[in-house]
């Protein structure tokens, strides 16, 4: 999507944007954005360009430049940023394969803004340029497609929705080509995987002894507790009430 490195990026605002039908002209800004189209149908004219924009196309729209929109039942995520490198002075298009990744860390770097936890910045310009980077190897012909798999798994193992037709979706795989790709890249199969992480996010949280069994199981991704005591004694021997009372007598 750029030619240039990103330098000096100064995030200016990240908005959740949703309108049932839009038409007119917006003025030209003194802001870059970059953004992801969640759902919806739009048409922009400039002097130079016209494009039609759906559902999961990324948008770059650059600062000074004004644009006729017609938009119908849109929601999309939009980032407006400011730089010193120097960037494209016409819209940019792009309709990503894997657009699923890309939305998910939209939809985080939203998030971070939203609530400004301390060092939410930080976590803002970090998604920014997570976000480029998802770009660029999906414009790449050597993308990993397990990258963009590990990489949710590692953000989303503690929700109890995280499914293999997830990650399935964003592998772009057959369900047997995704199995064996992943065996042989990392040596074990997603579902004991995840399990391994979430044993261990478990085991971290038993022994900080700030937590309850069911906020445990909760926070490791388990929609019921005798189903994590059940798990957690088959894959470490003990169950969370015995791995309690053994970090107790630990310390």
């Amino acid at each position: 999507m750029f030619e240039n490195t990103i330098d000096n990026i100064k995030i200016l605002a990240v908005l959740d944007l949703q309108w049932e039908s839009d038409d007119g002209y917006a003025s030209p800004r003194p802001f870059h954005a970059l953004s992801f189209r969640v759902k919806g149908n739009a048409h922009i004219t400039t002097n130079k360009q016209e494009l039609h924009l759906q559902s999961k196309d990324i948008i770059f729209m650059p600062k000074g430049l004004g644009y006729h929109l017609n938009a119908k039942n849109e929601k999309l995520f939009c980032i407006h940023f400011d730089t010193d490198t120097v960037l494209p002075d016409e819209i940019v298009k792009l309709s990503p394969s894997n657009s699923f990744v890309i939305e998910n860390v939209f939809s985080s770097v939203f998030e971070s803004w939203l609530k400004k936890k301390p060092g939410y910045y930080n976590d803002v310009v970090s998604g920014f340029y997570k976000i480029l980077s998802k770009i660029e190897s999906q414009s790449s012909e050597t993308s990993d497609a397990m990258s963009d798999v590990i990489d949710y798994i590692h953000e989303h193992f503690t929700e109890p929705s995280l499914s293999l037709d997830r990650l399935l979706d964003i592998s772009l795989m057959s369900e047997s080509k995704f199995r064996k790709e992943f065996k042989e890249k990392f040596g074990t199969t997603p579902v004991k995987y995840i399990n391994s992480l979430r044993t261990r996010y478990a085991l971290e949280l038993i022994q900080s002894g700030y937590y309850k069994i069911y906020q445990i199981s909760e926070m490791a991704g388990f929609n019921d507790p005798k189903y994590f005591s059940k798990f957690m004694k088959k894959n470490t021997d003990l169950s969370p009430a015995e791995l309690k009372k053994l970090n107790i007598r630990k310390n």
